[in-house]
Parts: C-alpha cells; structure tokens; sequence
C-alpha cells in the first residue's frame, strides 16, 4: 500500500507568473490515497490546465477517480477540460454553489456532459471515506446565501469566495484543511462553528495568500505543522504571521511543486529547497 501523497502544484511557469494577472492565481493539487485512489483538487486556469495533464501523466496516472471543486472561478475551474480531454475522470465532486448565471460553471457542467462524468454534491455536514482516508465537509452550509442570479457573477466574487468547499482530510494522525478562497469573515465563522475540529498538520492558505485571507484566528486554531500557499506571492503579513507562530510557509510561487507524503504516522515535505521530515503527535 502507497503512503498518502499530496502534490501542491506550482502554477507560475506556465503563465509568466505576472503579479495581477488573473492566471497567477491558479489552484491545482493531486491527492494519491494509499488504496490507490487519486484525485484531483482543483485544475488551474486554462492556460495552465494541459500542462497540470501532463504532469499527472508524467506521474504515470492513468486516470482520475475524483475531481473535486472548491469554488466557480476561473482559476481553479478552467485547467478541467484539458484535464479530462488528457484522462478518464469517474466523477466530480462539487458543492452546487453559485451555478446560475456563470460562464465557469458552463464550462465545469459542459465538460462533464461531454465527458458523461456524474457530479456529486457536497455541503457542509457530509462526509466521505475511501478506505482508511476520511473527508468531512465544512462549508458551504445547505442554506449558503445563492448569487443574484440579475447580477453578473463576477461581480460577487466575494460571496462565491467565501462559499468555498472546505474540507478536512484525515489518516492516522496526519490532517490536511483545504480552504479553498474563504475571506477572513468566514474563517471566523467555521472557527466560532467547529473550533479544535478544524486542527490539523497541513494547513492550504485560502485565497493564494492574499490579504483578505488568512487570518491569526484560523491560524490558531488549526495549529498546523505547515501551511502551503498556492499561486501568487503570498502576503508579507501572512509570512509574519507564520514566523511569529514559528510555524513553516510553503509557497509554490518561490518553492515551486511542494510534494507532502505520509504514513499515517510520519510526514515528509520535499520541494525545491529541499527535504523535511516531522514527526506526527
């Protein structure tokens, strides 16, 4: 049996890495479980997405069992029909959020027509186990305040933002928190709702490390091991924020591809700066 292995994908190569662009901030990362399950969180932009293909093929990845979504914004939608032109995907994970009236949807549901891959729904409350790996979702709730299907969707990217699909992964003692592009208001909410439920050894940087994100409230809480940043470069304060709690910030803007592999009992982190190995408590 496999360890569990985590590959946060390093977006900025293949789209020039221009601070503002919209294609800085892509989000994609591969999880391989020890059953042998691999799954996809997440497929960059569109100019990212065939070389995201090409990595996991490289990887000698024959298939996705999983696609999961976070949230409807370009930057982590739009990489997918590359994916799935490239490699048979068995379903798609997703929290049915925000699909009226957006052009990223019509790309997520049009691909999965074209591909006949069904799509589960998921909110807060569920929970997913595939062998010894648990899932539980967080957000967002049943009842999450839908856009204004009047207004255009890119218009309320707060509120998509924030009814990201956040989920915990579990296996043995290690944990991972996936945040998706959640604002500090509801890192605040999740951690008034679900507190030491929420700690975990990885923690995923909500919203590529922006300013609007991030906050020391969720930071305490989960007390991770090790946060990861995705896409663009992560905010000074943040980096602050990490070394005054002497916790270690990965980012794959300056770390490029950040591998994690686990055990279940032991946790190794290997990018370009190197190798790290903790013990998990």
């Amino acid at each position: 049996m496999r360890n569990l292995k985590i590959l946060f994908i390093n977006n900025v190569p293949w789209v020039g890495g221009k601070i503002g662009s919209e294609y800085y901030h892509g989000d994609s990362i591969y999880i391989g479980l020890p059953d042998g399950t691999d799954i996809l969180l997440d497929s960059g932009t569109e100019i990212s997405g065939p070389n995201i293909a090409q990595k996991l093929i490289d990887m000698g990845i024959e298939k996705l069992d999983c696609f999961i979504v976070s949230h409807l914004h370009s930057d982590h939608v739009n990489g997918f029909p590359a994916v799935a032109e490239a490699l048979p995907v068995s379903d798609i994970i997703f929290s049915g959020y925000g699909k009226q009236n957006s052009p990223v949807a019509d790309t997520l549901f049009g691909t999965a027509e074209k591909y006949n891959i069904p799509i589960q729904e998921f909110r807060r409350g569920d929970s997913l186990k595939l062998g010894e790996v648990k899932f539980d979702v967080f957000s967002p709730s049943a009842d999450a305040k839908e856009p204004d299907p009047e207004v255009d969707i890119r218009q309320q990217g707060d509120l998509v933002n924030n009814n990201s699909l956040v989920f915990r992964m579990s296996y043995g003692k290690f944990s991972a928190l996936f945040t998706g592009d959640v604002h500090l208001n509801m890192e605040e909410k999740l951690v008034e709702q679900y507190g030491d439920a929420l700690r975990s050894t990885v923690l995923k940087i909500p919203h590529h490390g922006n300013d609007t994100s991030m906050g020391k409230t969720l930071l305490d809480c989960v007390n991770p091991s090790l946060g990861v940043s995705l896409g663009r470069a992560c905010n000074g304060i943040i980096w602050r924020k990490f070394c005054a709690a002497e916790i270690p910030l990965y980012a794959t803007y300056t770390d490029g591809d950040i591998v994690t592999e686990t055990d279940g009992m032991n946790l190794t982190v290997t990018c370009n700066k190197g190798t790290r190995d903790y013990t998990l408590m």
